[in-house]
């Protein structure tokens, strides 16, 4: 290092005498036992000590200063080499701080820079500094110090700060008011403005004045003496509280406080939450019911409601008066009971149409218990949701008299019917009222459920793509930790792609999406495949991992959709996995007349009574605390239930708390009408696809690099185009070109549209579509525009290869070193 000595060292010396160091410095005499224990601390607190003779610039300092640096002994010998080092953002205030000292403005100094290591980059260090010696004039000569590296407190310091601006958004954004008291004082801490405008109050008004000062508390905290039981309760609710605003508007609010510690020091957080709108819902609801009832119990009119399969959900004391028995007899028969008996076949065929067309009328002669007769006007109506409502009025006295009474009777037949409309209306209001707050209820809670696993899943494999994406910046990291870290992005992504893939098969579940795709299957070679993959997890733990077939090769080959019984069988044994320390795991499978019955057995932590009736529930696991010790999305268990179900099978579970789990399932035994034996194809190099054209289609940047370098990789002569409208134009103009990688998402022109008219023109090209889409058919209307095939996103390579050499006619062979096994 070349460094001018002129160029720093100046601007410091204010001119003092120049006097040789060994007779200007004082003598420190410590006894040895001393000096040891100083180089002891300093070298554990990372304290390196150095002198500066101000006459010349040279610097001497302990071996520890080296250290700290990176930097030879006796390479840092002079004030200009070392302020060469520290950051130019840095050096200003450096040298400042060092002459405000060195005139007499202060008696030491000490200040915080950067100085560049040898090995690390620029490091924070601390700075302190003091005159030792001054000549007879009272100028300084020696000037002693030491430093400190605090490279960690600074980064602790910058996260703190990055944390804090987090929570502070948090909490000036929540629409939840938040109030923070002094535990021990009830002073008011801080207060976020949702609070502060529901209340109507200022801000000057809140802070730094305690909880029982505030008009709105007074009810929920009269006096000090209640203020102590927040203090000594750790959790406080208060789930509908009546409160007055300092506008004079009345509210409802949900209260809660929770008492914890922040920087050492005991606080009260307390949640208030507007409930006034939801209580004004209640209170309709509950008076909208009221009034159905009242008006139902007076109607002279005999009401029923009921089920499709005639059970009495609701009947009224009409119905009791009309039929002569009691509700108890009546609750033991159906309606088709109070019918003649051949007239029933006609009263069924009645019911039959109401659940068709909705609605019914008919004149329906029924039987009291007395065995008399009455005749009835008969109506029912097929409610929303799915119950149906059913009256019926005596008109056997009407008939007799209806000569006579026959213009009132259509009369009094024409308000029954706008009574009847009326109350259909009514009820309809009611029972929509009913689904939308069930509704609203079962979404907030399914909401809720979904975000905080969701939340926890997907965060924690997003922190270690983007956190090791980031320290792959590093120029200065190793070769070793490059590959680590790349293992650990790897590891994230598909363990993100996993959760994906759950989220997308549940999604597929609830909407009745499942599709199976039935093929011959080796049940003997897919478990195997199994062993293999998860052997080495397994290894990992320390666990034994057995895998038991009944069935010869020949007799093991099914018809059954693989994919779905791999992933049953995979989300099986990852839990066993995840919930296995010590022992074994063993899984297999047995023939029980015409079903396979498979199972997988470990000896991990088990599965408490009261959690096997849920536990194939959306969102369960065997630990459903918030603080969960196993990762997972608690999808695994319902999918792998609907996919046994759509299959035609059942599972279930034996468990006993701490001696493991046994789970089983069945499918149909269907065995394999083809003979055809697979054969696995031997790998080879790359350099497969030598002197194979290939078009890639692909708008995403990202993809297009994938595929480019794997295709290099196998040396085809490859050609781009980044929408449908440049494809074609290149294929109209490539007389060699053979394969196209259509993706079917794309800006300009979409895949169909240039597939369509490419074959239009060049029919014998090769067109394998590419979709990311998990729900809609693109499959399906990808082959109707002309593909030749298919391929889904993320991309499988080998199954790309397989796809290309199919189309192609040569060998289907595995990629090999290049992409590693999953």
């Amino acid at each position: 290092m070349t460094v001018n000595n002129k160029s720093v060292f100046p601007t410091l010396y204010h001119g003092a005498e120049k006097i040789p160091l060994n007779k200007t410095s004082k003598t420190m005499v410590r006894s040895q036992e001393d000096s040891a224990s100083i180089a002891l601390a300093m070298e554990a607190a990372k304290v390196a000590w150095w002198k500066m003779d101000l006459s010349t610039g040279n610097i001497s300092y302990a071996e520890r200063e080296t250290e700290l640096l990176g930097y030879p002994s006796g390479k840092l010998n002079h004030c200009n080499e070392f302020m060469s080092l520290i950051h130019p953002d840095d050096r200003v205030q450096v040298i400042k701080a060092m002459k405000n000292h060195l005139d007499g403005r202060t008696d030491r100094y000490d200040v915080e820079f950067r100085i560049l290591t040898k090995s690390h980059g620029y490091k924070w260090f601390l700075n302190s500094g003091s005159v030792e010696t001054k000549d007879k004039n009272g100028k300084p000569l020696i000037f002693t110090g030491f430093i400190i590296d605090i490279t960690d407190r600074k980064l602790a310091d910058e996260l703190l700060k990055s944390s804090e601006l987090r929570y502070r958004r948090l909490f000036e954004s929540a629409k939840d008011g938040i109030l923070i008291l002094d535990a021990e004082t009830g002073m008011i801490m801080d207060a976020n403005p949702y609070l502060i405008e529901l209340l109507g109050y200022t801000g000057d008004q809140f802070l730094e004045k305690a909880i029982w000062e505030i008009g709105f508390f007074k009810d929920i905290i009269a006096n000090k003496q209640k203020f102590e039981e927040l203090q000594q309760q750790e959790y406080v609710r208060y789930e509908d509280l009546p409160l007055e605003t300092t506008r004079g508007k009345k509210i409802n609010v949900e209260f809660v406080s929770n008492v914890y510690l922040e920087n050492h020091k005991k606080v009260i957080q307390c949640n208030i939450r507007d409930i006034t709108l939801r209580k004004k819902a209640e209170l309709a609801y509950h008076q909208s019911e009221e009034k159905f009832r009242l008006i139902m119990e007076n109607s002279a009119d005999a009401v029923f409601i009921i089920d499709h399969n005639g059970k009495y959900l609701f009947f009224n004391q009409a119905v009791t008066d009309m039929l002569g028995y009691s509700p108890e007899e009546i609750k033991q028969k159906s309606l088709a009971d109070f019918m003649l008996k051949n007239k029933r076949s006609n009263f069924n065929a009645l019911f039959e149409e109401v659940l068709n067309k909705g609605k019914i009328y008919a004149e329906i002669e029924m039987i009291r218990k007395n065995r008399n007769r009455i005749l009835t006007d008969f109506y029912m109506i097929l409610l929303p949701n799915g119950l149906i409502y059913c009256m019926f009025k005596n008109i056997t006295m009407r008939r007799e008299t209806e000569l006579l009474l026959k213009q009132k009777s259509r009369q009094f037949k024409q308000q029954n019917k706008e009574y009847q409309q009326l109350n259909s209306q009514l009820i309809q209001s009611n029972l929509k009222l009913i689904s939308a707050v069930g509704k609203a209820e079962e979404n907030d809670s399914l909401k809720t459920a979904f975000l905080q696993n969701m939340s926890h899943e997907i965060r924690t494999p997003m922190n270690g793509i983007l956190g090791f994406s980031d320290l792959l910046k590093n120029p200065h990291l190793s070769g070793e930790d490059q590959q680590k870290y790349i293992r650990i992005i790897e590891q994230s992504g598909r363990r993100m792609l996993n959760i994906i893939n759950d989220i997308v098969d549940i999604s597929k579940i609830e909407t009745g999406q499942i599709d199976l795709f039935i093929q011959d299957t080796n049940v003997n070679d897919l478990l195997r495949h199994l062993h293999t993959f998860f052997e080495p997890e397994a290894e990992l733990k320390g666990l034994e991992l057995n895998c038991e077939l009944s069935l010869t090769n020949e007799f093991s080959r099914i018809e059954t959709d693989n994919i779905k019984l791999i992933q049953i069988l995979s989300n099986l044994l990852k839990n066993a996995l995840k919930f296995t320390e010590t022992g074994s795991i063993s899984f297999g499978y047995n023939l029980r007349k015409n079903m396979l019955e498979f199972y997988v057995k470990d000896t991990g932590i088990g599965i408490k009574p009261e959690m096997q009736e849920i536990i194939f529930d959306r969102f369960r696991q065997v630990d459903i605390s918030i603080a969960r010790n196993y990762e997972g999305a608690g999808l695994g268990l319902a999918i792998s239930k609907a996919f046994i179900l759509k299959l035609g099978g059942k599972i279930w579970m034996k468990s006993e708390l701490s001696k493991g789990a046994n789970f089983y399932f069945n499918i149909p035994y269907r065995i394999s009408k083809s003979n055809h034996v697979s054969k696995k194809p031997e790998r080879l190099p790359g350099g497969r696809l030598q002197n194979i054209n290939i078009l890639i289609t692909e708008d995403d940047s990202t993809s297009m690099l994938l595929l480019k370098k794997v295709l290099e990789f196998e040396k085809a002569n490859l050609f781009f185009a980044s929408n449908g409208q440049e494809a074609f134009k290149i294929a109209r103009t490539t007389p060699e070109l053979q394969i196209i990688l259509m993706d079917l998402k794309m800006p300009v022109m979409d895949g169909y549209t240039a597939t369509q008219m490419i074959k239009r023109i060049k029919p014998e090209i090769t067109i394998i579509a590419q979709s990311a889409c998990a729900f809609s058919n693109d499959q399906d209307e990808a082959i109707k525009s002309g593909c030749d095939d298919y391929i889904r996103k993320p991309i499988n390579i080998e199954m790309l290869l397989e796809i290309i050499h199919k189309n192609i006619g040569k060998p289907v062979t595995p990629i090999g070193s290049m992409i590693s096994d999953d």
